[in-house]
């Protein structure tokens, strides 16, 4: 905000015809001042040359973002009490090297007491042993239950192998016949199979006899014809008498033969409905059979089972040994179940012990890492909080500076930005670790890590440091530079700014863009290596000579 009102200052002046900058030193601010652009000296010697800066224009602008900030330890732990108390000593002092493990503060009871936990512990130790035999009792308890329904259980198996031998003969009697019952169902089917075979050979016989008699009919029919056409030829009489003799003899040949085939197939189906009648019979009797010994293993199964509901037995176990098994299961879950309560109840006390223990191991209170003792808060005679720190210890390992930049600066900075930090006069480049996602809510800056070199001697948590962000400014114009705002004069009709050829000041003008930080884009009139005057620029005149120059690093 305050650039653009200094540029609208200026159009102002410069369209009233008086204006030039000046800059005091690099880092002090802009001064406006005004004179007659018509009183510039006319004269061009050595004694009217201007002290100047120059710079040389490079493609990418570089621009330092001075800083300060605080040193901090990458490792800083806060040290509490682990239980309330007074304290009764502080063993260290502020900037006290100590090692991990070291006491740093003893806490007692109230008015120099001895502390509660003492009393608790005590009581935590009688508890455990109270606990203790009580599940040492639960477990000699649980064994004589189970005992008990192990015994029950193995009288009640007694009981029913006793009565298992009365079913014995009839399981016998039921296997016998069962081998049986198979037998006949095998003989059975066989047979039926049998009978089927042999009336299907009759059949197939029959079959043959009836199209062996066809073909002799057929062949009868074609010697009649033969006969029948005879007296229609041309042949002389006794051709005609042979051939109807030869052919008479021959259809009374087969006139015998189809007769005679006549004669078997009768035979063949009278011996077809002979043997089905055996066969039906035959099959009758074994199916008769298989219905007695079906019904003999039927009557054995009612016997068994009028046997097992008489000597009350289900499915193979009796109720005494279901109910026994059941009994001796609900003891298992009853020990299991009073086994548990009685061990969580032991370690429930062994972890309040064990609590208790540590709490007072904790009235010692120790150093959690090797470091220097930081600002100790609490001292001798004081109650000691568990939610208030006694002191910090500040590791010796490597340290890291904090810095405070505004949200816009922070997004041009990422791992791979250049830093430096300023060490006995001299900048040191130093990488940067962190840059925080989240403003501080206080002072509304970002925080920015620098990690610190490790040099003998070591830094101090809390100095102030000196520290430099390097920004390179990138224009996405290819034939565009970045500039020191303070090198352009930015008039009414045009924008220009003074270059060195030859110890002189020469006018040049140039098209702005877009201004960031302290530099201002220059899209036209420029070129890479041109020497620009930085300071003392606004005061100049085109041709006016320069001394004294100081050229800028980039």
């Amino acid at each position: 905000m305050k650039k653009i009102l200094s540029i609208i200052i200026v159009l102002a002046l410069v369209a009233s015809g008086f204006i030039y900058f000046t800059k005091e030193s690099e880092d002090s601010t802009r001064v406006l001042r005004t004179l007659p652009v018509t009183k510039a000296a006319e004269t061009d010697t050595a004694a009217d040359a201007i002290p100047v800066k120059i710079m040389s224009v490079q493609k990418n602008q570089i621009s330092y973002l001075n800083v300060s900030g605080s040193v901090k330890s990458e490792e800083q732990i806060k040290v509490f009490a682990s239980a309330i108390g007074q304290i009764t000593s502080v063993k260290v002092v502020e900037g006290q090297e100590v090692k991990k493990g070291q006491i740093l503060f003893q806490i007692g009871g109230l008015n120099n007491t001895k502390h509660s936990l003492y009393n608790q512990l005590e009581m935590a130790t009688n508890n455990l042993n109270v606990a203790k035999e009580g599940y040492n009792k639960t477990i000699a308890g649980n064994a004589v239950a189970l005992n008990a329904a192990n015994l029950q259980l193995k009288s009640a198996i007694n009981q029913l192998n006793g009565t298992k031998t009365d079913l014995e003969t009839i399981d016998n009697n039921l296997s016998y016949g069962q081998e049986n019952l198979d037998l006949l169902e095998d003989a059975y089917d066989l047979t039926v199979e049998k009978n089927e075979n042999s009336l299907n050979q009759i059949d197939d016989l029959i079959n043959n006899l009836v199209t062996a008699q066809d073909e002799l009919i057929a062949k009868k029919q074609q010697l009649q014809q033969q006969l029948n056409s005879i007296n229609t030829g041309t042949l002389d009489q006794a051709t005609k008498d042979k051939m109807t003799t030869d052919l008479k003899t021959g259809i009374a040949a087969l006139e015998k033969s189809i007769k005679e085939l006549d004669t078997q197939i009768e035979t063949a189906g009278n011996t077809s409905d002979t043997t089905e009648s055996i066969n039906a019979i035959t099959e009758k009797q074994l199916q008769i059979q298989l219905n007695q010994s079906a019904s003999a293993l039927e009557a054995l199964e009612l016997s068994k089972q009028s046997a097992t509901e008489k000597l009350g037995l289900f499915g193979g176990t009796s109720d005494p040994v279901r109910l026994a098994q059941q009994n001796v299961a609900g003891v298992k879950v009853k020990n299991e179940a009073g086994l548990l309560q009685a061990k969580s109840q032991m370690d429930l006390a062994k972890i309040n012990l064990e609590l208790l223990q540590s709490q007072i191991q904790g009235l010692a209170v120790k150093a959690p890492i090797d470091g220097v003792v930081g600002d100790i808060t609490a001292h001798a005679g004081d109650l000691a909080s568990t939610q208030a720190p006694l002191t910090q210890i500040i590791g010796s390992g490597s340290y890291e500076l904090a810095i405070g930049v505004d949200t816009d600066t922070a997004q041009k900075i990422s791992s791979d930005t250049q830093a430096e930090v300023k060490i006995d006069g001299k900048f040191i480049k130093v990488p940067i670790k962190n840059v925080a996602s989240v403003a501080d809510p206080i002072n509304k800056l970002i925080t920015v890590t620098l990690a610190l070199p490790n040099i003998s001697p070591s830094f101090k948590v809390n100095q102030n440091l000196s520290a430099r962000i390097i920004i390179v400014n990138k224009s996405a114009n290819p034939n565009a530079f970045y500039i020191p705002l303070d090198s352009v004069i930015i008039g009414t009709e045009e924008q220009y700014v003074y270059i060195l050829v030859d110890g002189k000041a020469q006018k040049r003008v140039v098209k702005i863009g877009k201004i960031t930080d302290e530099n201002i884009e220059i899209t036209q009139g420029l070129k890479e290596d041109d020497q620009i005057i930085i300071e003392n620029a606004k005061i100049l005149i085109d041709g006016q000579s320069v001394n004294n120059t100081t050229t800028i690093p980039r």
